[in-house]
């Protein structure tokens, strides 16, 4: 069976995805990680195939505007 894997986020976020292409592949499947480009190194390394999507969360994470909103978010939801 052919399966792609869709992913976005961090490298956190990908290595478990990476973790179940490599038991899928094993299991006989043709496995694809579906994610952004600055990951691709990472995938290949573990002997998957690579599709890129746009984007690039790392940058995306360190953006000033992201970084506002994040703040204000996370002080309006702290629990005492």
């Amino acid at each position: 069976m052919k399966i792609t894997i869709l992913t976005v986020g961090s490298r956190g976020d990908l290595q478990p995805y990476c973790a179940l292409a490599i038991g899928l592949k094993r299991a006989g499947h043709e496995v694809t990680i579906a994610t952004h480009e600055n990951f691709e190194l990472f995938v290949r390394k573990f002997d998957l195939k690579f599709a890129a999507i746009a984007g690039n969360m790392q940058e995306f994470l360190q953006n000033s505007e992201y970084k506002r909103f994040a703040t204000g978010v996370c002080d309006q939801g702290s629990s005492p």
